[in-house]
């Protein structure tokens, strides 16, 4: 599937669009900081904090980018979602094992999880919760199922040295 987005640049406005949504670029250390920094904040569950916010974030931006493009069907779906995470230098997605009861999503680069392994080395436990997020967004979208009922935890993680980041996915 050939993803074509509709991407500008306002030059005045300093500003990234992307499907006409205002789009902010990303760098690993800013947002590997930003994550621990979430992860380590007492009185909260800030890996549950994260993955909220980012699954809401693409279920709402995922969402207008199907719609416009008239993209239906779960597989086509999911290659968008797979397509748009790569496109936006999020990492390499395959959705390839997932089903409407959930299954397993594998990524094989990850902006978060390399982020973590060049500025802090490596992690004892997993760290992409953004990538657990989007995982959520794009599989509610694909099945038409609500992303607050879908529970997908890390199971392996580069910024543990695992060679992949590897996601369980089940509807709760």
């Amino acid at each position: 599937m050939d993803l074509m987005l509709n991407k500008r640049f306002d030059a005045k406005e300093n500003k990234h669009f992307l499907e006409n949504m205002h789009f902010v670029l990303h760098c690993h250390h800013y947002n590997g900081a930003i994550h621990r920094a979430i992860v380590n904040t007492p009185f909260i569950d800030g890996k549950e904090f994260i993955f909220n916010i980012v699954a809401e974030d693409f279920y709402n931006t995922l969402g207008t980018v199907i719609k416009n493009k008239n993209i239906t069907g779960a597989n086509n779906i999911l290659n968008a979602c797979s397509l748009l995470y790569s496109s936006l230098g999020f990492g390499l997605m395959d959705f390839s094992n997932l089903s409407s009861s959930g299954g397993l999503a594998v990524s094989t680069s990850s902006h978060l999880a390399s982020g973590y392994l060049a500025k802090w080395g490596k992690q004892k436990a997993p760290v992409d919760d953004f990538g657990r997020g989007f995982i959520a967004a794009a599989w509610a979208l694909a099945y038409g199922k609500d992303y607050k009922r879908c529970k997908v935890t890390q199971t392996k993680c580069i910024s543990c040295e695992d060679a992949v980041c590897e996601f369980k996915l089940m509807e709760v």
